[in-house]
């Protein structure tokens, strides 16, 4: 996003596409690899840059809601619900991070 650190951007859309706001780490807790389908494009790897959102505000409407779902899960749970091992790691990362 013109204007905003890579962080900023994130808290963006994290505000976009979940309704939640709080403190963003501008450290990035790491990165993974991402197949995202494009528009025009079709299927394109993209990086994906992870900072962790500290939420202090849950939203009940924002800009994306009715195109997303916002589900929490437990610390333990979290990792099971994603589709990439790079991401799983990193959620694990964060998870051995808090407990520390």
């Amino acid at each position: 996003m013109l204007g905003k650190s890579v962080a900023e951007s994130a808290a963006q859309e994290a505000f976009e596409e979940a309704g939640v706001e709080g403190t963003i780490e501008h450290e990035p807790l790491g990165r993974f690899r991402h197949v995202k389908q494009h528009i025009l494009f079709g299927k394109v790897e993209v990086d994906i840059q992870v900072h962790v959102l500290n939420v202090e505000r849950e939203l009940d409407d924002w800009p994306e809601r009715g195109e997303r779902l916002r589900k929490w899960f437990r610390l333990e749970e979290a990792p099971t619900k994603v589709d990439s091992d790079e991401l799983r790691e990193l959620i694990r990362r964060l998870g051995n991070r808090l407990r520390a």
